[in-house]
């Protein structure tokens, strides 16, 4: 199996995802494309501004836990 990464231009809301990847690699017959989540969702309208994510009480206690941040 061979992994390819494929860039792509900045996604923004609304944008054509099919035809951005089609534009940007040539897949053949058999090929599988994984696209991530967050291309997904940025093409969707459905990211977050993580300035205005308040966090719960679980989510910070995670975020102690872990190191991480909570949002």
């Amino acid at each position: 199996m061979l992994l390819l990464p494929v860039r792509t231009p900045l996604l923004h809301p609304g944008d054509d995802l099919a035809s951005i990847l089609a534009g940007v690699c040539a897949l053949e017959s058999g090929d599988i494309a994984v696209v991530s989540s967050k291309a997904v969702a940025t093409v969707e309208g459905t990211i977050h501004d993580l300035r205005e994510v308040k966090p719960g009480a679980a989510a910070l206690q995670w975020s102690k836990r872990s190191g991480r941040s909570p949002a």
